[in-house]
């Protein structure tokens, strides 16, 4: 972004960290090392996140390193990087639906949420196995 699209005025860039906890759901998110550019003319703030489905699979990546994920993260991984409905994640990961729900609205004893936390990381593990193409030669394995 170098110039303002309000005004087409030049702008200038900082590095911030942006609180992303409103946008993802998933309290006290914050991104660090992300441009924000100021229009001196207008006063006016831009922030730039990138690519939607490249930050959500960054934030899943983090997602995966955690023992166990909060139904904040579950339903991030659902909505943001999965883009599914609560019917056709249920279908994904084998489960009903309103388990899902309950997973996500944080109402499921330690026990069916462990086993749903579980299930979501599985989910997202075997989703980035699938698009694993491996070129031998003239030869492109998909897997």
């Amino acid at each position: 972004m170098k110039a303002c699209p309000l005004c087409q005025n030049k702008l200038t860039r900082t590095t911030i960290d942006y609180d992303y906890s409103k946008q993802s759901g998933i309290s006290d998110l914050v991104l660090t090392d992300v441009d924000e550019y100021r229009c001196l003319k207008c006063d006016k703030e831009f922030v730039d996140l990138g690519d939607d489905r490249t930050l959500a699979e960054t934030i899943a990546d983090s997602l995966l390193e955690l023992e166990e994920l909060t139904n904040e993260h579950a339903c991030f991984i659902r909505t943001h990087f999965f883009e599914e409905t609560v019917f056709q994640f249920a279908k994904r990961i084998k489960e009903n639906p309103r388990s899902i729900h309950a997973f996500e609205k944080n109402k499921l004893s330690k026990e069916k949420h462990a086993k749903l936390s579980l299930k979501t990381q599985e989910a997202l593990i075997a989703f980035y196995a699938s698009n694993i193409t491996v070129k031998i030669g003239n030869s492109n394995l998909k897997f």
